[in-house]
């Protein structure tokens, strides 16, 4: 009689005892592999959803050119922020990302030269809201500003979602002495 680990054998061999062994252990492996094969499949999973997320994520940017905007009753004007009436603030924006941007607001916080918030003008501000904006797309946002003086500086943040729920920041300060959008970034938002 052999003893191994205590196990005490009499020189025969029972064949179910050993397939039955030798299952435990095939299973044992094959879960091994299983698993391995499950998280790698979940990490091209994740890999596969965002580059969908990318492929169809708008990019929002304010702009300036010299290019003219038609506005309606108040007529056309070159793309670029404009105070009309002394209520609205205009400010062209474009996506120019791979996708459409859905439910845009915008709002604009008056400031100096530095970018410090500056005692804003008397009333309340109305945000602009558009439904979205198409890949490749343009739209002057009208954010209600009364009292607004032309040649104002202001922080532009403007909020958008993509196809996926997914929000998104622009923001970017309009230096008046400038003529231009200085120190833009875009983020997602949590």
């Amino acid at each position: 009689m052999v003893a191994f680990l205590d196990l005490r054998f009499n020189h025969t061999f029972d064949l179910t005892a050993i397939g039955t062994v030798l299952l435990a252990l095939a299973t044992f492996v094959s879960l091994l592999v299983a698993r391995g094969a499950f998280k790698q499949t979940q990490e091209e999973i994740e890999l596969s959803r965002a580059e969908v997320e990318q492929a169809h994520r708008p990019v929002v940017i304010p702009i300036v050119d010299h290019q003219r905007m038609e506005l309606g009753q108040l007529g056309t004007m070159e793309r670029g922020p404009r105070v009309a009436d002394g209520k609205i603030l205009i400010v062209p924006v474009e996506n120019i990302g791979a996708g459409p941007a859905l439910r845009l607001e915008a709002r604009a916080t008056p400031v100096d030269a530095t970018g410090t918030p500056s005692p804003a003008p008397d009333g309340p501000q109305t945000p602009a809201e558009i439904a979205g904006l198409g890949k490749g797309s343009f739209a002057p946002l009208e954010i209600g500003a009364p009292y607004w003086a032309v040649g104002v500086s202001f922080e532009l943040t403007v909020t958008y979602e993509d196809v996926a729920e997914k929000r998104w920041e622009t923001r970017g300060r309009w230096s008046a002495d400038r003529s231009r959008y200085v120190d833009v970034r875009i983020a997602p938002l949590p």
